[in-house]
């Protein structure tokens, strides 16, 4: 896929060193565009999250799919994404569940790659949509977005609801 250069993989279980550093840096850059620093255990919270990925990603029933960017072999940029049904025709949608490329990578094709391989296996899978949510801070993510030629939802704009289920 791509060129020799940028490529796009499926992840495996040896990428989680990698997406918990990607992972961390995720955190760090929304906890900066709500006007909070870093958490102080950050390094804990990403490890902690990638622990639980091993088996929701890796495990025998994988619950989602992780694609990562590779720039001259180094990973710069991951998309997780799972598939589900949208019940207004009854079709496959992949919902992208995270998405991010470093900041010192961005600007380099990754991002486009990885939403573009994303939007390839929704097509392979017959699906009528992808979908994915956008913090409405995160305006470079938006116009990223738009230049793709994503579009935000038409009736309310990308609006995320929420229930928090705590074990």
């Amino acid at each position: 896929m791509n060129s020799p250069r940028l490529q796009v993989r499926e992840a495996t279980e040896a990428d989680l060193g990698a997406l918990t550093a990607m992972t961390r840096e995720f955190n760090d850059y929304l906890d900066a565009l709500g006007g909070a620093a870093p958490s102080p255990d950050a390094d804990a919270i990403a490890a902690a999250a990638m622990g639980r990925l091993r088996n929701m990603a890796f495990g025998p029933r994988p619950l989602c799919t992780v694609l990562i960017a590779e720039l001259d072999g180094e990973p710069v940029g991951y998309v997780n994404y799972f598939v589900g049904v949208f019940m207004d025709d009854a079709t496959p949608a992949v919902h992208v569940a995270d998405f991010f490329v470093s900041k010192r990578h961005r600007r380099r094709g990754a991002g486009r790659v990885l939403m573009l391989e994303a939007r390839r296996i929704a097509e392979g899978l017959g699906a009528s949509r992808m979908l994915w949510t956008v913090w409405r801070r995160n305006e470079e993510a938006i116009r990223f977005y738009e230049e793709l030629g994503a579009e935000l939802e038409p009736h309310d704009g990308a609006v995320l609801m929420q229930w928090l289920i705590k074990p």
